[in-house]
């Protein structure tokens, strides 16, 4: 404290005097007065007091403040403050925390209407087969859920010229309800269980009822990365993950934890910088490994599935095992390094349930095991498994073994999906940088009764320049010698729009060389085209294809001539929707979707996160499709492209929509009945600025420069009521509607 400070408490301390004081400590204002006593010339404080500004101090009646190590303060009678500075390690400070995570609360809207996707193709070839087939997706959604059936039909004919056999399916008809806000969805119909990476999923007709964070997408389920630091004084934060610059913000004096979105995945090095308010920089490296295979701390990934296994999926259409299966799975995020795993299925004489983990082991990368175990018409099995997986910067390494009993059984065998008794996959990369990437793989695959598959793959990779790439890719069945494939490809970027690729294959004694070129659309609709060629010792074949993706459907016809023979397709996609009070053709869609109505106005702007999207209709509608569900979409209208006379509620709105689902977004756009008119006293003078006038004996305007004054709602028919120093007059005039822009009227004459 200096001599100046210690003179002006001294002046004013008489006793013992309590005053409350503005505090500021280290630069950060606290939010309350705080209680100070001036007694003989310095400051003293309760010990709670100071306790709650993050002081260490002993329980006496009270403290001075310059018998507290390294504190250094400054009182200010004439504003009421004291500011004090004290070193951070000197204090226990609440820590603060930030986050880039964005929040889970959106408002989701969902109209109602009905919806057809439609896939049509069609084969022809030389040798007198023909087929046709057509997909289907009927949907019906409301706010309740979505409702919706999938079905397919064929029909062809063979080379012996039969009849056309014809055959119609059922694929999945299920009905399905959300809350986005718990991350809860309910399905009733056809459904596939949860599975864990150990256990596996089965088709089934019933319930099924399970955490679903796909309808909450801002909401990472993996553990964030922690970062922590202290400053001294308030400082500006920011972090660089990789180089990029995921954070910035202000930080208080004193500890802070931010934590970021894992925008990786694997070990990666963040970069903390401060700078405090004098300029001065301190940076600190913080290495970290993220991973989506792990939960957060005590957030729970469930699903719970009752009904009956689909059998002859894509064969027939209404068979189901007799017998009812359960089933039921969880992950469990017990802390941020540790995610516990288990699950469950039963049916009749079966029963197999299993238990697994998932661990982080620091910067070492990650760890999992698993135990599960079987019992089937009185024959019990049992299945381990292990995993590793380690991802870097430069360098990849992951391991997965899973080894079962031949007894070992669980619902999808029943109905004849095998079980594997070993499945082990190994595989490693490097980025060599200049050098390229290289990389192997080795898959060992073992069903009972059946010889082991062992595959080993290895592939190498370069940028050759901006525009040429090289790949070279070997693969080899270590069951059977003879069978190992050498694959060598060269890809030519030529523009955004044109690329080419050279290829030569060896398979076996055989060898293969191709040639292709293809063209891209511009932006998302247009036309795009390729032509293939491939040649070997047994033939030579020719491919050409084209294609065009418009606003109301993707259409496509194709070629292929090989050795005498010839064949042809075509092919179209698409969707009907009917909503609104409209019909309207799409691409097909499988995620969300916007109907925008402009209020019956036709031929407004209508724009999709700031992209020019198309014009509405005759009947003021427009269908603007694929939305992200559950997301924010931005949707807008051009003002300027609309007549002066019209009244927008609003130019550009944030809509979130349903998966598979629509809603009606409304842009009230109306004629306004307006007009500048010119207005003159008796004299004939203009009238003053501010003059107030009343349209129609109730709504107010006042006269702006030159006598001119703007009125809306005007009526065929119209009088005026202008208030003038010492009098009123009345003016009347007449309104035509059906005007493309604002009049000017007049000018007019006040008259008594």
């Amino acid at each position: 404290m200096s001599a100046r400070d210690a003179s002006a408490l001294g002046e004013y301390a008489i006793k013992d005097n309590t005053v409350y004081l503005e505090t500021v400590l280290n630069g950060n204002e606290i939010a309350e007065l705080k209680p100070f006593q001036v007694r003989n010339g310095r400051l003293f404080a309760a010990p709670e007091v100071l306790r709650s500004l993050g002081f260490r101090v002993a329980d006496t009646p009270t403290v001075a403040l310059d018998d507290i190590d390294g504190l250094r303060y400054e009182y200010r009678q004439d504003i009421q403050r004291v500011s004090m500075s004290a070193p951070i390690d000197s204090l226990d400070l609440e820590r603060s925390q930030f986050t880039n995570e964005n929040s889970r609360d959106i408002q989701v809207s969902t109209g109602t209407g009905l919806l057809l996707n439609y896939d049509l193709y069609a084969w022809y070839s030389s040798e007198r087969y023909r087929s046709a087939s057509a997909f289907s997706e009927l949907r019906f959604f409301s706010p309740l859920g979505v409702l919706s059936s999938t079905g397919l039909f064929r029909t062809a004919t063979g080379v012996q010229q039969n009849p056309w056999d014809r055959k119609s399916v059922r694929l999945d008809t299920q009905w399905e309800t959300s809350w986005p806000g718990s991350a809860i969805s309910l399905r009733l119909g056809d459904t596939q269980t949860a599975a864990l990476s150990w256990s596996r999923a089965t088709r089934i007709g019933g319930i099924q009822l399970s955490r679903n964070f796909a309808l909450q997408p801002y909401f990472s389920t993996a553990p964030l990365p922690s970062f922590l630091g202290a400053a001294d004084i308030p400082s500006t934060a920011e972090l660089f993950v990789n180089g990029i610059r995921q954070f910035e913000n202000q930080v208080p004096a004193g500890p802070f934890e931010i934590q970021t979105m894992p925008y990786i995945s694997g070990a990666g090095n963040a970069t903390l910088v401060l700078t405090d308010t004098m300029g001065k920089q301190r940076t600190v490296q913080l290495p970290f490994y993220s991973s989506t295979l792990l939960l957060k701390k005590g957030l729970a990934d469930w699903s719970v599935e009752a009904g009956y296994v689909r059998r002859s999926y894509g064969l027939k259409s209404f068979d189901y095992g007799h017998d009812p299966v359960y089933s039921g799975s969880i992950r469990y995020g017990i802390s941020n390094n540790l995610t516990a795993e288990a699950h469950a299925e039963m049916t009749r004489r079966l029963t197999n349930y299993g238990a697994g983990v998932t661990v982080r082991l620091g910067q070492l990368g990650i760890v999992s095991g698993s135990y599960s175990t079987s019992r089937h018409d009185g024959m019990s099995g049992r299945m381990v498994g292990a995993g590793y997986q380690w991802q870097g910067g430069r360098f990849h390494v992951s391991a997965n073994l899973k080894k079962a009993q031949k007894t070992y059984r669980d619902v999808a065998s029943l109905y004849g999906s095998d079980v594997a008794q070993t499945n082990q996959i190994i595989s490693t990369g490097f980025n060599m940088g200049h050098w390229g990437q290289i990389g192997a793989s080795w898959i060992n695959l073992k069903y009972v009764g059946q010889p082991a598959s062992r595959y080993l793959n290895v592939y190498w990779s370069k940028q050759l320049t901006d525009s040429t790439s090289l790949a070279l890719n070997y693969n080899k069945d270590l069951g059977n010698r003879g069978n190992q494939t050498l694959y060598l490809g060269v890809s030519f970027s030529l523009d955004n729009r044109y690329s080419a690729y050279l290829s030569a294959t060896a398979l076996g004694d055989r060898n293969r060389y191709g040639a292709s070129v293809y063209r891209r659309a511009e932006g998302e609709e247009g036309l795009s085209w390729s032509l293939q060629s491939q040649y070997d010792e047994r033939s030579t074949a020719l491919y050409a294809s084209a294609s065009y993706r418009g606003r109301y459907g993707e259409y496509s016809a194709g070629i292929q001539a090989d050795k005498g023979s010839s064949s042809a397709y075509v092919n179209t996609t698409g969707a009907l929707v009917l909503m609104s009070g409209g019909v309207f053709a799409s691409r097909q869609i499988n995620d969300g979707f916007a109907v925008v109505s402009t209020n019956g106005v036709k031929d407004v702007p209508v724009q999709l996160e700031n992209r020019k999207y198309g014009t509405t209709d005759s009947s003021g509608l427009m269908i603007v499709t694929p939305l992200s569900a559950y997301q924010r979409n931005r949707i807008s209208i051009d003002p300027s492209a609309l007549p002066a006379n019209v009244m927008i509620d609003k130019v550009e709105t944030t809509v979130a929509t349903e998966s598979r689902a629509g809603t009606r977004v409304l842009f009230k756009v109306a004629p306004v009945r307006a007009a500048t008119v010119v207005l003159q006293d008796m004299h004939g003078q203009t009238l003053p600025l501010g003059t107030r006038v009343v349209l129609n004996g109730d709504n107010d305007a006042f006269v702006g420069y030159d006598g001119i004054v703007y009125l809306e709602k005007l009526q065929p028919g119209n009088h005026l009521d202008v208030e003038l120093p010492g009098s009123v007059c009345r003016i009347t005039f007449s309104y035509q509607d059906g005007q493309e822009t604002i009049p000017r009227i007049g000018p007019l004459t006040c008259k008594d």
